[in-house]
């Protein structure tokens, strides 16, 4: 099932329905988000800031058209289900904000039929990731950076993996090019 964030600023916890609709720019009172659903929060979901308020489960998130903050604080989001587990933010002007302590797990249990679930985040600085889950696979489109604290190790587990971009991870960056249909990895250490 596929659910809206509605109502603008608020937080997005395990008890509040008011800001979940069924319909995109719906009234609240759906239920709260469950590990199979799909989260929308886009140009209809009101301005103003999505605080995370617990660890935020759901089949993949999208927001695709929003302006506003999303703010994880120091919570996990577990992305991801047997048959799902896409991450796409919005370019700007939305902001992505975490604090120490926050984590995405990307936990998909299935490969898209082998294209990877993608991730899109134009940038945005990210807290620590963890790909963490037998048969996933996801693939980055596009520039992901995260914060200090993200181990590349970490981003590579469970099949990531990033065509002709960098990775940019608190004190180091990542490279992944595909040379002759091999894939290459290189780790810089910046100091």
């Amino acid at each position: 099932m596929t659910k809206f964030w509605v109502g603008g600023t608020g937080t997005w916890d395990a008890f509040d329905t008011t800001h979940w609709s069924d319909q995109s720019g719906g009234m609240g009172g759906a239920a709260v988000t469950t590990q199979s659903d799909d989260v929308r929060i886009n140009n209809l979901s009101g301005g103003g800031t999505v605080t995370l308020g617990a660890t935020g489960n759901y089949r993949s998130l999208d927001c695709t058209g929003f302006g506003g903050t999303f703010d994880m604080a120091t919570q996990a989001l577990n992305v991801g289900y047997t048959d799902g587990g896409a991450f796409v933010l919005a370019v700007n002007p939305m902001q992505f904000h975490s604090s120490l302590g926050a984590v995405i797990n990307f936990v998909a249990t299935s490969d898209n039929g082998g294209n990877g679930w993608d991730i899109k985040t134009f940038g945005k600085g990210l807290p620590e990731l963890k790909f963490d889950s037998a048969g996933g696979k996801w693939t980055v489109q596009g520039s992901m950076n995260t914060v200090s604290g993200t181990r590349p190790r970490d981003a590579l587990e469970g099949r990531a993996q990033h065509e002709r971009q960098e990775l940019h991870m608190g004190v180091g960056s990542l490279r992944m090019a595909r040379i002759a249909g091999l894939s290459v990895l290189a780790y810089r250490h910046r100091r």
